[in-house]
């Protein structure tokens, strides 16, 4: 596994609580016809006290020199999350679209945001 990081990014937050991220795990993945790519999973937890509407993650990968060679975002799904449940989350980057391909990821950071609230 690819050492990693999470960082808040833009979170809404009421009464103080976070949004968090959990169970997060990052794993490449061979395919032939495409190329490999790289993956991270996990859920994202709402401790709020509002739903939380078009919840997303975004994930920026760096190499050994700590530059950026990659980055991705995606929804969770649902993309809606109730307080205090979880939806789970799926970021998928192809190997072309990382500078130094898939082996080139030394260390990755992910952060959640919200659209909106209702």
């Amino acid at each position: 596994m690819i050492p990693h990081h999470q960082i808040p990014g833009d979170e809404k937050q009421r009464s103080g609580e976070p949004i968090k991220i959990e169970g997060m795990n990052s794993f490449i993945e061979p395919n032939s016809i495409i190329g490999d790519m790289f993956v991270v999973v996990g859920e994202v937890h709402n401790n709020s006290l509002e739903t939380l509407h078009f919840v997303n993650t975004a994930i920026t990968l760096y190499d050994t020199t700590e530059s950026v060679i990659g980055t991705d975002t995606t929804y969770t799904t649902p993309s809606e999350i109730a307080p205090g449940s979880s939806a789970p989350f799926k970021l998928t980057i192809f190997g072309d679209s990382i500078r130094g391909g898939v082996d080139a990821v030394d260390t990755y950071k992910v952060s959640v945001g919200t659209g909106q609230r209702w």
